[in-house]
C-alpha cells in the first residue's frame, strides 16, 4: 500500500490510455465537432457560434484549449460547451478499455494501493490524494468499481468512502459522470437527457482566471494537499507555465521538500531544459525533482509513458 503521503498532479496524458485527447488532441477534436449535430441535439441554437470559435480556435495556432480561453475569454461559453461535447463522447471508449482489462497505468496504481490490504477496509489506509487538469472522471470510476468488485465484502457505500478518503481534486471542473455525484453515468455519452444538462456542466467548469478567483476554498483545498505532500508525482504533464503557476510549483518552497518525480514523456529536450532550470531556481532540493539518477542505464526519461515511468522510477514504493 501507499503509505507516504502521496499527491499525484495528473495533466492529458494521464488519462490518454483510457480513450481520451492530450490537450492538442482536444482542440483537434473540438475543431471537428459538426456544427448542425449541435443543433440538432438542441445544445446551440446557432451554428455561428461553434463555427466562429472553431475558426478563432484554428487561426490561433493554440495547442491548449484552456489556454486559448483564457487568452479569448469572450469564446469561453461556447468553448466550454465544446469541451463537454467533445470530452464525454470519449467516454465509452474509456469503458470499454476498462472491461477488457487492458494493462496500464491505472492498474498499477491500484495494484499498489491494495498490495497487502487483506480486506476492503485497509485500502483506506493508503495515504494519497489526486489533483488532476483533466476534465473526465474516469479514474474515479476505475477506482470506485475495481474497490466495489475486488472484495466480495464492499458494498457502494464502502466504495463512496473510498472516493472520499482519497480525493481527486478537479482544478478546472468535471464534464460528469462521477460515481457518487449523481446525474447521468460515465459512458452513457454526451447527448443523455436534455440540453440544460449540457449547459449546467458547461457551467462549472472553470477557466485559468476563475480557477484563481473561486472564492469556495477549491484552490486552496488542492494548494493544502501540495503543501502536505512527502512525495509529489506528475504525470502526463504539459509543464504550462500557468498551471504550474497555478498550483505554486514555480514559488518559493517552505518547509520540507517532498520527493518529486516529474514525467516527461515526448517532452521536447529544449522545453525539459528550460523547466529544469525554474525549478532549479525554486526548489532547495533540486536533486529530488528528476530521479534521473535512479534510471536504470540506458533508460531515456522522454522515452517512458506513465506507467513505465512508474515501474522506472518506483514512485509509488511505499
Amino acid at each position: 500500500m501507499i503509505k507516504t503521503k502521496t499527491v499525484l498532479v495528473l495533466g492529458a496524458g494521464a488519462s490518454i490510455p483510457y480513450g481520451f485527447p492530450s490537450g492538442k488532441s482536444l482542440v483537434e477534436h473540438i475543431l471537428e465537432l459538426d456544427p448542425y449535430t449541435y443543433i440538432n441535439r438542441g445544445v446551440d441554437t446557432d451554428t455561428k457560434g461553434l463555427q466562429n470559435l472553431q475558426s478563432r480556435l484554428r487561426k490561433s495556432g493554440s495547442d491548449s484549449i484552456d489556454l486559448f480561453i483564457e487568452k479569448n475569454p469572450t469564446f469561453a461559453e461556447i468553448a466550454k460547451i465544446a469541451i463537454v461535447v467533445a470530452i464525454t463522447r470519449c467516454e465509452e471508449e474509456s469503458v470499454r478499455r476498462f472491461e477488457s482489462g487492458e494493462s496500464n497505468w491505472y492498474q498499477y496504481l491500484w495494484s499498489r494501493m491494495t498490495e497487502g490490504a487483506a480486506s476492503h477496509p485497509d485500502v483506506l489506509e493508503n495515504d494519497l490524494a489526486v489533483i488532476t487538469f483533466n476534465y473526465d472522471t474516469s479514474l474515479e470510476n476505475f477506482l470506485y468499481s475495481r474497490y466495489l468488485h475486488a472484495y466480495e465484502s464492499c458494498k457502494p457505500t464502502d466504495a463512496n468512502l473510498l472516493l472520499d478518503q482519497i480525493p481527486v481534486l478537479h482544478v478546472f471542473g468535471t464534464t460528469g459522470g462521477h460515481p457518487i455525484a449523481g446525474g447521468r453515468l460515465f459512458g452513457e455519452g454526451p447527448y443523455v437527457g436534455q440540453s440544460r444538462d449540457i449547459f449546467a456542466t458547461s457551467e462549472s467548469l472553470l477557466t485559468i482566471s476563475e480557477a484563481k478567483r473561486v472564492d469556495s476554498g477549491h484552490l486552496s483545498r488542492i494548494q493544502e494537499k501540495l503543501n502536505s505532500a512527502e512525495r509529489l508525482v506528475i504525470l502526463g504533464f504539459g509543464y504550462h507555465r500557468e498551471n504550474l503557476d497555478l498550483l505554486g510549483l514555480t514559488g518559493s518552497v517552505h518547509g520540507g521538500v517532498p520527493a518529486r518525480y516529474f514525467s516527461a514523456f515526448n517532452e521536447p529536450a529544449s522545453r525539459l531544459n528550460k523547466l529544469m532550470s525554474v525549478l532549479r531556481d525554486k526548489s532547495r532540493n533540486f536533486s529530488n525533482v528528476w530521479p534521473i539518477r535512479d534510471l536504470p542505464e540506458g533508460v531515456n526519461l522522454r522515452s517512458l509513458d506513465c506507467l513505465n515511468f512508474l515501474i522506472e522510477t518506483s514512485a509509488l514504493i511505499e
